[in-house]
């Protein structure tokens, strides 16, 4: 029986094991749920280091090169499936130095690591060390730091155990020194809570340089342990993941990156459907004072006339809109595509405008039927048309439109590659797309638009937006909190919702223009 390994069920026939490691001061019980929500072909194995749980009277390690060296002879006999890694925090950390030490020693790699709310390893520690300050010190610290979970401050019993275990664990991360090495040849996944101040979606993007195999970034609702309440979430990216290394029926197959930069090319946000987002946001929408509300806190916080009364829910400004508008080069006549149409302010304006006809595209109903109610204000009464339809399947015929215009409305779509393929798809030889977005975590856009079929890929960021940003995403979160006690009901609990979770990453997020033309 292996000591380091814990597992609650045993698959008759595995097909790729799963080592997971937890944060400091857990252990295996960490991972309990995990066999009961991955198909059998999985063998999930918690790692359970020395000085917890089942292994509580032996002392815990201090110290990443004492630790890995046992912990890779105690794994070497369980290295005779395909494997994986999922490590969170802490367990990052040492799944990362157990895959570079595994290697040193011609042992077999990962065939994908997960990794989870913890910085890239290279980046410089932000926080004051804590391992060795007296007891009190030590713990109110680690609660201030929200890196252990708070159930175990709760009981001092518990307190009085995991003390030593504490300071083991956090020596460990402390006294870490990042030692330059090759890349590993391993795919690899990054999983980021969009509320952890500790860990923002950038520390996690650097993650990518210590692998020249594709990686990609998921950022989930939640603070640093959002590990549980969005296990179903986590749980479905990992299968994902698996499922397109492992054939549960054939031969183990090698994943195709498709993908030069190893960047990603999936949304880090939680996949939502036309009925998700209809759901989540029509108590909101019946309160039409909430968008007018914000378009007034983005024309003061952005110090600049912001078009209200053509897009109540977008962010967009006039500068942005005419830039997005000169990059289009419609005239009379065109079929101009609006995705993401909302209320329908901007493309309503641009058709006006240009003369072009106009397609209105929204999975949100609501949106969509009060676009249709406000043509007459624009006089495109016999030019304009909306239906509810996605980014991803549009149920437009090929080669169709002469231009398509998206107005911060991609960023909710998780498989951006499958957007601009669609988006390619109805666009005309020569017609052009013009799209402004801002994103929580690094896209290569331009990899992503030419590898579907367009030229010219321009890509910019407005002049003054980060500044205008800094201060701007403080005062949306209070108002949407102001407001939300005044609406009261369910699109309260929207509004503070989109507060806690959403909106704080505008601070850290980059506001994109970008223009192409259909090759």
């Amino acid at each position: 029986m292996n000591r380091w390994l814990v597992r609650w069920r045993q698959p008759a026939a595995p097909r790729v094991r799963m080592f997971c490691f937890s944060y400091a001061g857990g252990g295996a019980s960490v991972y309990r749920s995990w066999p009961e929500s991955l198909p059998g072909w999985v063998d999930v194995c918690a790692v359970q280091l020395p000085g917890r749980e089942s292994r509580l009277s032996e002392p815990p390690y201090g110290d990443m090169d004492a630790l890995v060296g046992p912990l890779a002879d105690a794994l070497d006999a369980s290295l005779d499936l395909p494997y994986v890694t999922f490590g969170h925090s802490l367990g990052a950390l040492v799944s990362f130095e157990l895959a570079r030490h595994l290697r040193r020693t011609g042992r077999p790699l990962p065939r994908h690591m997960f990794v989870s709310g913890r910085r890239a390893p290279q980046l410089v520690d932000r926080d004051w060390p804590i391992h060795r300050l007296p007891t009190p010190e030590l713990l109110a610290a680690i609660q201030h730091l929200n890196g252990t979970p708070p159930e175990v401050f709760a009981h001092p019993e518990l307190v009085e155990l995991a003390v030593p275990l504490l300071r083991a664990d956090f020596a460990i991360s402390e006294t870490y020194r990042y030692r330059p090495e090759p890349p590993l040849s391993v795919p690899m996944t990054a999983f980021g809570g969009w509320a952890d101040g500790g860990v923002t979606h950038d520390d996690l993007n650097d993650w990518a340089v210590q692998v020249d195999g594709p990686f990609r970034q998921r950022m989930l609702p939640g603070d640093h342990f959002f590990l549980r309440p969005q296990a179903a979430q986590v749980h479905a990216e990992v299968l994902a993941d698996l499922t397109g290394l492992i054939e549960p029926d054939g031969p183990t197959v090698t994943p195709a990156t498709g993908n030069p930069t190893g960047k990603a090319n999936v949304m880090a946000v939680p996949p939502r459907t036309a009925t998700d987002v209809e759901d989540r946001y029509r108590p909101v929408l019946r309160n039409q004072r909430h968008g007018r509300v914000l378009s007034d806190i983005y024309q003061r916080a952005y110090g600049t006339q912001h078009p209200g009364e053509l897009d109540p829910f977008g962010f967009v400004t006039w500068p942005e809109l005419r830039h997005l508008a000169a990059r289009l080069h419609l005239a009379k006549g065109d079929l101009l595509v609006d995705v993401g149409c909302g209320r329908g302010g901007p493309g309503m304006w641009l058709a006006q405008e240009t003369g072009a006809d106009l397609v209105g595209l929204d999975v949100v109903a609501e949106a969509v039927t009060e676009a249709r109610g406000r043509v007459d204000e624009f006089g495109l009464a016999d030019r304009a048309r909306f239906a509810v339809a996605s980014a991803t399947g549009t149920g437009l015929d090929a080669g169709t439109a002469d231009g398509v215009v998206s107005v911060d409305a991609l960023w909710m779509v998780r498989d951006k590659a499958a957007a601009f393929g669609e988006l390619a798809r109805i666009l005309r030889p020569g017609g052009r797309l013009a799209v402004s977005t801002w994103q929580p975590e690094y896209l290569d856009h331009r990899w992503l638009l030419t590898a579907a079929g367009f030229t010219e890929v321009e890509i910019t960021e407005p002049d003054g937006w980060r500044e205008r940003q800094a201060t701007a995403y403080e005062q949306i979160i209070a108002r949407h909190t102001e407001l939300a006690a005044e609406l009261g009901g369910e699109a309260a609990d929207v509004l503070v919702a989109e507060a806690r979770d959403t909106l704080p990453t505008l601070g850290s997020t980059r506001r994109l223009l970008i223009s192409a033309s259909r090759g």
